[in-house]
């Protein structure tokens, strides 16, 4: 699970997603809006907004077929991201994802992550104030 989140999504090693990902997993929420549904399609276009993108794994649980981790993932928007250009600014959130394991691979996941603060964090969307002028 650790390699996967730092070597597959924060180091964009699609060979390692390619092995450590079974080919039909099911992922129900993804990490980023509007991302291919395959895992490996969802971390081609995440590194390519991002490719700086660094991954810190804060905690690891296991349980059975389960893995929670608890993660802060960051980086610099230098490509296309949410139906537009790069914003090229820097952005950092925090995300969670539970990943259930079967036959030695990743087969299906949940997950929710900060993502208002982040798309904030790139002048997507306003801050608090600004939206909260707009009543």
């Amino acid at each position: 699970m650790r390699r996967f989140f730092e070597e597959g999504l924060g180091r964009g090693d699609l060979d390692l997603i390619d092995a450590l990902v079974a080919p039909d997993a099911v992922v129900h929420n993804a990490l980023i809006l509007d991302a291919p549904s395959s895992v490996r399609g969802s971390v081609e276009m995440v590194r390519r907004a991002f490719p700086d993108l660094q991954v810190e794994v804060l905690d690891l649980i296991a349980e059975g077929d389960r893995v929670a981790a608890f993660l802060r993932l960051g980086g610099t928007n230098t490509g296309a991201y949410r139906r537009g250009g790069a914003t090229n600014r820097q952005a950092s959130m925090r995300a969670f994802f539970i990943w259930r394991i079967a036959d030695g691979r990743l087969a299906e996941s949940w997950g929710v992550a900060d993502r208002f603060d982040f798309l904030q964090q790139l002048g997507i969307i306003g801050s608090d104030d600004e939206l909260g002028s707009n009543r």
